[in-house]
């Protein structure tokens, strides 16, 4: 049978549900004409394009469904607490052109004209089995259009024109996932590697595809399964109209600017009895949303972290940015590409609230809230501060982790709750747990730089 109409084709999907291919692969093996179609080779998405629906790979411009309209796409989703699911991974579409690219408007663009309407085909993922035996929980029509919330689809526009117009400037070597919000340029090639060309530079850069960011997808599948956090609220709440994620901020932060903290405190109605360990945190929640305990959607789905550099009088920043605590087995194992801490740097922003202590007061004023992520030409120097510390743990040799006086950019030092907090080596032996953390020094060069708005 031919899936031509989108009836057709959502039928045939909730046949699959509960399900595996395994289930449907005879029945299409004699269609085909094949002894063994689950013998394909090219991923999960293929094997179910060719085995449930009968399509063959195709390099086709157009969606999959070329009648329909639609494209198809596989999701691999893992276990999460309370019976719930997370994405494993970012949703990924086709190559970005970099040469078609800057010719493209947002309305008549080649990403609109493949991925509008998407068939969305989750199924759970399981390390110890084989793809033909993964079981489909549910499936999704998905039209960008018309089904994301509006102020959703305007910052992925915002996105879309954001990498554009950096491939525009000849600086698609420079691109990075964390550039952007919810729609990024996610490197999508055969091998590290691999170089192709751009229009307006004669430097080589990374293939890459869009993709929508593994925490955006995390958030529409919890959509789609009815499931909300009445801890997370929205940026946006109060604004009244749609607008971009950075000039929510903007707008919300720019009455404090310049203010102490006890006027902010008058300003927003909080009168705290004691000012606990975590107090400029609780106040920038506030500033931005009048709740100090909240977490914020727009942050979540766009991989965004908001941390509070306090400044001494001098301008001087003290404080360094830790990450997660690595695992010392899997660093030993790891390329620099695959691993966590460039994972972490290439796909994270970070939302800076900025205060100053007063020379004079215990006072703290507010200097500037700006969103900021790590920039590929400073992406060498991580690289070899992360070969150091592979190095040093291939050798069993931990006092030789890169220091914070080794670096100007970043550095390895504990990240555990006491000395006794510790993670299994490759030797076979227990170390402290430690982490990367990037150079408070460096931080206030950012800082100082007045961060750089998003474009």
């Amino acid at each position: 049978m031919k899936y031509t109409t989108e009836n057709s084709i959502l039928a045939r999907a909730d046949e699959a549900l509960n399900k595996t291919l395994r289930d449907f692969a005879n029945e299409v093996a004699l269609a085909m004409g094949e002894k063994s179609p689950v013998q394909n080779k090219g991923g999960f998405g293929i094997l179910t394009e060719r085995i449930l629906f009968g399509l063959k790979p195709s390099n086709c411009p157009g969606p999959d469904f070329k009648e329909a309209g639609i494209e198809l796409k596989t999701i691999p989703l893992l276990p999460h607490h309370k019976k719930a699911f997370k994405a494993k991974e970012r949703l990924v579409f086709s190559k970005i052109d970099y040469h078609g690219l800057i010719h493209e408007t947002w309305e008549k663009s080649h990403f609109l004209q493949k991925n509008g309407a998407l068939l969305l085909l989750f199924y759970l993922f399981a390390a110890d089995k084989r793809p033909l035996d993964y079981t489909f929980l549910f499936q999704e029509l998905l039209k960008l259009l018309s089904d994301l919330p509006q102020a959703d689809l305007g910052q992925i526009k915002s996105d879309w024109e954001y990498i554009k117009n950096k491939v525009e400037r000849g600086e698609a070597h420079l691109l990075s996932g964390a550039d952007t919000f919810y729609l990024e340029a996610c490197t999508k090639a055969a091998n590290s590697a691999e170089q192709t060309t751009q229009p307006r530079s004669s430097i080589k850069a990374k293939p890459r595809a869009f993709a929508l960011k593994q925490r955006y997808v995390n958030v529409l599948v919890s959509k789609l399964r009815g499931i909300r956090d009445p801890d997370v609220r929205n940026l946006s709440d109060g604004i009244g109209r749609p607008t971009g994620i950075e000039e929510v901020v903007a707008e919300k932060t720019s009455p404090f600017k310049g203010k102490t903290n006890i006027e902010i405190e008058a300003m927003i109605g909080w009168h705290p009895r004691a000012k606990p360990k975590h107090y400029a945190r609780l106040l920038s929640n506030r500033m931005l949303s009048g709740n100090g305990k909240s977490r914020f959607s727009e942050l979540e789905k766009s991989n965004t972290t908001m941390r509070v550099a306090t400044l001494e009088p001098s301008g001087v920043l003290r404080e360094s940015i830790s990450f997660e605590a690595f695992d010392y087995c899997e660093l030993a194992r790891q390329a620099w590409e695959d691993s966590t801490f460039y994972s972490q740097l290439e796909a994270k922003r970070f939302l800076f609230m900025v205060f100053q202590k007063s020379k004079d007061s215990g006072a703290i004023t507010f200097v500037k809230a700006f969103f900021w992520n790590f920039p590929a030409c400073d992406m060498p120097e991580a690289r070899r501060v992360w070969n150091k510390a592979r190095r040093a743990v291939l050798s069993g040799d931990y006092s030789a982790l890169p220091k914070i006086s080794e670096s100007g950019v970043a550095h390895v030092r504990p990240h555990g709750r006491d000395g006794d907090d510790k993670m299994p080596t490759p030797q076979g032996g227990m170390e402290v747990k430690k982490c990367f953390w990037l150079n408070a020094k460096y931080l206030q060069r950012i800082i100082g730089a007045d961060g750089g708005p998003h474009e």
